[in-house]
């Protein structure tokens, strides 16, 4: 029996999806992300431009995008 309500270390800070969130702003931002285990939230502040060439390096870097 556990006491409190968080969840278990294996399983914090994970997305649904089962992946951990990285965090990007521009393209130099993917330089060191994994794509087994990481998953990319673009920056809300990110215009349609660089939003754009996120996305494509992402695809080519086999990279799931949380928020496209």
């Amino acid at each position: 029996m556990e006491i409190g309500y968080r969840q278990p270390r294996k399983l914090r800070y994970l997305h649904p999806s089962g992946f951990r969130e990285a965090m990007v702003f521009n393209v130099n931002d993917l330089g060191g992300i994994d794509n087994k285990s990481y998953a990319v939230r673009i920056g809300s502040s990110v215009g349609r431009r660089k939003r754009n060439d996120i996305i494509k390096k992402c695809e080519e870097m086999k990279l799931k995008v949380l928020n496209k």
